[in-house]
């Protein structure tokens, strides 16, 4: 069986970095307390450093690892001090082993010394180190996996909302199918040319959908296009009970928009308003402070069919994918407007 490879790279660069962080604060602590110090007696220590960093960050690292292993981070200041203490208590067992070895074993000293009174500020001074150092590592890395845990849920949340998404514009094409093949219908008994014009208006319009069936955005100027046609199969149907104006500049048609956004957004005039070729329904296309604005006159009417609320619903659900900002719904006294974010 072919041997597991273990990259080691990271594990050196963690314990290199230990070693210089408590080797600086070591130095800081030797020059605060006994002041400077001549070059051999800072290499000694430093030494020093090195005798004890080495095995002491080798045991933290693994106490950490194994601690990720077994506890999570839902309860972070539990974790944190059951991460201290532990890591506390391994090391002052690890000092006193390293002592005992240096002082005794190499040196040949009495093994009194350990605890010697002259010699408690080593132990003060490591169980000062192990927390401060210990603390920070636990709570640097709580706040990495946090934030890892933030963009993994936001992720997850960008795949739900595309899958909705995709739902919903799964019952786009059939419903627009549905109402136009009805305007057809009654349209070839009451007048052939109208019908045939519709037909064509119709299938330039299904073409675009198709085109741009695995799309989620695109530009104003294209939607724009789309809107008039579709809105030339409105006419057919309501004659000259509606009217669309459109106040956009040449520049402001390359913003990304929801795919089929002002469609819906005609459909959905269309579906809650009374009108009439005395009282008209008029749609207003215009920019305003970032967004495209979408906007109608309101006479809400008394039967209004059951809706699947697919029309507006679909628009935010494209917002919560690609863009920050919201869509703003205002529904007015004689007004509604929904302003989409121009992106």
């Amino acid at each position: 069986m072919a041997s597991k490879n273990i990259n080691i790279f990271p594990i050196i660069i963690s314990i290199a970095k230990t070693i210089g962080i408590l080797c600086l604060i070591n130095v800081i602590i030797h020059l605060a307390i006994y002041g400077f110090s001549t070059p051999h007696t800072l290499f000694a220590y430093l030494g020093y450093n090195c005798y004890y960093g080495i095995p002491l960050s080798i045991l933290n690292i693994f106490l950490f690892r194994k601690l990720e292993q077994k506890l999570t981070w839902d309860k972070p200041s539990l974790r944190i001090i059951i991460g201290a203490l532990l890591s506390f208590t391994a090391t002052m067992a690890t000092v006193i082993l390293l002592n005992y070895i240096l002082w005794i074993l190499i040196w040949g000293n009495n093994i009194n010394v350990l605890f010697a009174r002259q010699n408690l500020s080593n132990y003060y001074i490591s169980a000062f180190i192990t927390i401060l150092i210990s603390l920070v590592f636990h709570t640097a890395y709580f706040y990495q996996w946090a934030n890892k845990n933030k963009i993994l849920n936001e992720q997850l949340q960008k795949e739900k909302i595309q899958m909705e998404l995709n739902m919903l514009r799964a019952h786009i094409d059939p419903h627009f199918l549905f109402n136009s093949f009805n305007v057809l219908a009654g349209l070839i008994d009451e007048n052939t040319e109208k019908a045939q014009g519709f037909l064509a208006e119709l299938s330039n319009c299904y073409r675009y959908i198709l085109e741009n069936r695995n799309e989620s955005v695109s530009t104003v100027g294209k939607e724009i296009q789309f809107a008039k046609r579709y809105f030339e199969l409105l006419s057919f149907r309501f004659e000259d009970s509606l009217i669309l104006k459109i106040f956009l500049k040449e520049n402001e048609f390359n913003y990304s928009i929801p795919i089929l956004s002002l469609q819906l957004l005609f459909e959905n005039a269309i579906k809650h308003n009374a009108f009439n070729k005395n009282e008209k329904l008029t749609i207003q296309v215009y920019s305003l402070d970032g967004y495209l604005v979408v906007e109608n006159n309101k006479k809400q009417k008394k039967l209004v069919e059951p809706s699947a609320k697919l029309g507006l619903e679909n628009i935010k659900k494209h917002y919560e994918v690609i863009s920050k900002k919201p869509i703003i719904i205002e529904d007015l006294k004689n007004r509604f407007i929904v302003k989409l974010p121009l992106n």
